[in-house]
Protein backbone atom coordinates (compact mmCIF):
# COMPACT_ATOMS: atom_id res chain seq x y z
CA UNK A 1 0.00 0.00 0.00
CA UNK A 2 1.59 3.76 -1.06
CA UNK A 3 3.78 2.24 -3.81
CA UNK A 4 4.04 4.31 -6.81
CA UNK A 5 6.62 3.99 -9.52
CA UNK A 6 7.15 5.63 -12.59
CA UNK A 7 9.41 5.71 -15.67
CA UNK A 8 10.28 3.29 -18.27
CA UNK A 9 7.98 0.31 -18.03
CA UNK A 10 10.69 -2.16 -19.78
CA UNK A 11 13.00 -1.25 -17.43
CA UNK A 12 11.58 -2.35 -14.31
CA UNK A 13 11.86 -5.87 -13.12
CA UNK A 14 10.11 -7.77 -10.76
CA UNK A 15 11.25 -11.09 -9.23
CA UNK A 16 11.36 -13.34 -5.53
CA UNK A 17 12.98 -12.42 -2.73
CA UNK A 18 13.52 -9.10 -0.48
CA UNK A 19 11.31 -8.22 2.08
CA UNK A 20 8.08 -10.12 2.31
CA UNK A 21 8.72 -12.72 -1.18
CA UNK A 22 9.10 -9.73 -3.45
CA UNK A 23 10.98 -6.86 -4.69
CA UNK A 24 11.22 -4.40 -7.98
CA UNK A 25 14.45 -3.43 -9.41
CA UNK A 26 16.25 -1.26 -12.35
CA UNK A 27 19.92 -0.47 -13.32
CA UNK A 28 21.28 2.60 -12.74
CA UNK A 29 21.46 5.99 -14.70
CA UNK A 30 24.77 8.13 -14.54
CA UNK A 31 22.41 11.52 -14.51
CA UNK A 32 18.45 12.54 -14.37
CA UNK A 33 17.58 10.87 -18.39
CA UNK A 34 14.26 11.35 -19.47
CA UNK A 35 12.18 8.71 -18.34
CA UNK A 36 14.03 7.45 -15.54
CA UNK A 37 12.65 4.81 -13.43
CA UNK A 38 11.60 6.19 -9.52
CA UNK A 39 9.23 4.94 -6.99
CA UNK A 40 7.88 6.55 -3.68
CA UNK A 41 6.28 5.03 -0.77
CA UNK A 42 3.41 7.10 1.15
CA UNK A 43 2.44 6.12 4.56
CA UNK A 44 -0.63 7.16 6.64
CA UNK A 45 0.71 8.60 9.78
CA UNK A 46 -0.56 10.15 12.65
CA UNK A 47 1.33 13.35 13.46
CA UNK A 48 4.38 12.81 15.26
CA UNK A 49 8.13 11.59 14.95
CA UNK A 50 9.00 8.54 13.21
CA UNK A 51 12.44 6.93 12.56
CA UNK A 52 12.02 5.79 8.68
CA UNK A 53 13.94 2.70 7.65
CA UNK A 54 14.30 0.88 4.34
CA UNK A 55 14.67 -2.24 3.70
CA UNK A 56 17.95 -3.49 1.15
CA UNK A 57 17.23 -6.97 0.04
CA UNK A 58 20.14 -9.35 -0.40
CA UNK A 59 20.24 -9.62 -4.03
CA UNK A 60 20.01 -7.05 -6.72
CA UNK A 61 21.38 -4.15 -4.93
CA UNK A 62 24.66 -3.33 -5.85
CA UNK A 63 24.62 0.06 -5.93
CA UNK A 64 27.06 2.27 -3.75
CA UNK A 65 24.71 5.36 -4.41
CA UNK A 66 21.12 4.63 -3.86
CA UNK A 67 19.90 8.55 -3.32
CA UNK A 68 16.34 8.32 -0.79
CA UNK A 69 14.77 11.45 -0.59
CA UNK A 70 12.51 12.22 2.49
CA UNK A 71 9.83 14.33 2.45
CA UNK A 72 9.02 15.28 6.35
CA UNK A 73 7.63 18.17 8.52
CA UNK A 74 10.67 20.25 7.72
CA UNK A 75 11.28 19.82 4.12
CA UNK A 76 13.54 17.27 2.34
CA UNK A 77 16.17 15.50 3.40
CA UNK A 78 18.77 13.23 1.10
CA UNK A 79 20.11 10.41 2.44
CA UNK A 80 22.76 8.31 0.55
CA UNK A 81 22.60 4.44 1.23
CA UNK A 82 25.20 1.88 -0.29
CA UNK A 83 22.94 -1.00 -0.87
CA UNK A 84 25.85 -3.28 -2.23
CA UNK A 85 27.21 -3.37 1.75
CA UNK A 86 23.97 -3.50 3.53
CA UNK A 87 22.13 -6.70 1.69
CA UNK A 88 19.77 -8.08 3.72
CA UNK A 89 19.00 -5.69 6.52
CA UNK A 90 16.99 -2.53 7.11
CA UNK A 91 18.82 0.64 7.46
CA UNK A 92 18.09 4.19 8.55
CA UNK A 93 17.28 7.22 6.84
CA UNK A 94 16.59 9.21 9.93
CA UNK A 95 13.96 10.24 12.42
CA UNK A 96 11.86 13.28 11.14
CA UNK A 97 8.55 14.84 11.94
CA UNK A 98 5.54 14.83 10.01
CA UNK A 99 2.21 15.74 9.56
CA UNK A 100 -0.82 13.90 9.39
CA UNK A 101 -1.96 11.82 6.37
CA UNK A 102 -0.65 10.76 3.02
CA UNK A 103 1.06 13.59 2.23
CA UNK A 104 5.21 12.64 2.94
CA UNK A 105 7.15 9.93 1.26
CA UNK A 106 10.22 8.62 0.86
CA UNK A 107 11.32 8.48 -2.29
CA UNK A 108 14.25 6.68 -4.52
CA UNK A 109 15.46 6.92 -8.17
CA UNK A 110 17.64 4.93 -10.34
CA UNK A 111 20.07 8.17 -10.72
CA UNK A 112 23.20 7.14 -8.77
CA UNK A 113 25.73 9.19 -10.99
CA UNK A 114 27.87 6.26 -11.11
CA UNK A 115 28.75 4.96 -15.04
CA UNK A 116 25.63 4.57 -16.92
CA UNK A 117 24.11 0.52 -16.22
CA UNK A 118 26.75 -0.56 -14.38
CA UNK A 119 24.50 -0.97 -11.05
CA UNK A 120 21.48 -2.16 -9.88
CA UNK A 121 18.97 -0.61 -7.57
CA UNK A 122 16.17 -2.59 -5.31
CA UNK A 123 13.35 -0.50 -4.25
CA UNK A 124 11.94 -2.87 -1.60
CA UNK A 125 9.86 -1.54 1.51
CA UNK A 126 10.03 1.23 3.66
CA UNK A 127 8.70 1.67 6.97
CA UNK A 128 7.77 4.57 9.60
CA UNK A 129 8.45 3.50 13.51
CA UNK A 130 7.04 6.30 16.18
CA UNK A 131 9.62 7.60 18.16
Amino acid sequence: AGFRQGGSPTAWQVETGGYGGGLTWTRNNDRARANYNWARWYPELEAGRYEVYAYVPEQRATTAQARYWISHYDGYTLRKVNQGTNNGRWVSLGTYRFRAGSGSYVSLADVTYEPYLSSEIAFDTVKWVPR
